[in-house]
């Protein structure tokens, strides 16, 4: 799921060429003042998240916004994650991106639950700001050694 994965064109039998452009939800999150102060404020990781789909052509499909809500909290209390996770559900989404992964998640359990349901309903997520590669096991271990490390925090 943190595979990179850019819009694509697709040649039919006719020869006809289609672009596909990924739908994407865009998650943005903090959970005290404090990180609004040091740069993680929803109004730079929107402008950054923004910033990258019209660079890679995506379409935003929605904005999900949990403000002053801790990333260890369980997604049932997250309410932005939440609405994400029931739009991933129904269809409506190829793609999340969020500008780090600590603003994504800080609890491994919790981050585990909620990759269960994207790799089931086929969508990836990217950390712009960051690079990790969830098709390796290696990347995998990157991923669970970082949450480990910022659930403790």
């Amino acid at each position: 799921m943190g595979k990179s994965r850019n819009n694509s064109t697709i040649i039919d039998k006719k020869g006809n060429v289609w672009m596909v452009v990924l739908r994407v939800g865009l998650y943005e999150r903090v959970s005290t003042e404090e990180q609004a102060l040091r740069g993680y404020s929803i109004d730079a990781q929107i402008a950054d998240l923004t910033e990258y789909c019209e660079k890679n052509k995506m379409k935003i499909f929605d904005h999900y916004t949990d403000e002053g809500i801790s990333g260890a909290k369980p997604p049932m209390k997250r309410p932005a994650l939440q609405r994400l996770l029931d739009d991933v559900v129904a269809g409506k989404i190829d793609m999340i991106l969020f500008t780090k992964l600590d603003r994504w998640f800080r609890s491994v359990k919790e981050y585990f639950k909620v990759q269960e349901i994207l790799e089931k309903h086929g969508v990836e997520w990217k950390a712009i700001q960051e690079n990790y590669d969830t098709t390796t096991a290696n990347g995998q271990m990157a991923i669970t050694i970082f949450l480990a490390v910022a659930q403790n925090e």
